[in-house]
């Protein structure tokens, strides 16, 4: 695709930001709690988990790679099937319905890396952070 295609069309613009999630999950969890804190995080709730939480990051970064690149494809794809059927005149209207998938796409893609980053974050914190906000009854 030449032109004026979304950027996220092309698969290796999703798997950049898919990578700087990724990256900054890491980063985040070890300014956390410290490399051994986030590492600890792998060894939740048992040993043995360590090999399947690792994979649960990698699939979480894939999933991100996945659903935005699939996403504004299947726009672009439905844009060209009507142009190439229809004419001119007839995909402005899912243009302009492409911009609002979009836009909600980049704000869900957001909203994610946020969780994912968040929970790295939360789950590398000593307990004892933790347990110094109670409040004595």
């Amino acid at each position: 695709m030449t032109g004026g295609g979304p950027p996220t069309a092309h698969l290796e613009t999703d798997a950049a930001l898919a990578l700087l999630v990724f990256m900054a999950v890491i980063w985040f969890g070890i300014h956390a709690g410290g490399a051994r804190g986030f590492l600890a995080t792998f060894a939740s709730p048992n040993p043995i988990m360590i090999p399947l939480n690792f994979v649960e990051s990698l699939t979480r970064t894939f999933s991100l790679l996945v659903r935005l690149f699939g996403n504004v494809m299947s726009g672009v794809f439905v844009i060209g099937i009507v142009l190439s059927l229809a004419g001119l005149l007839v995909p402005i209207p899912l243009m302009a319905l492409g911009l609002l998938t979009g836009a909600v796409q980049a704000y869900i893609f957001a909203v994610l890396a946020m969780v994912f980053i968040a929970g790295a974050v939360n789950e590398a914190k000593p307990d004892t952070e933790i347990s110094n906000r109670r409040t004595p009854p």
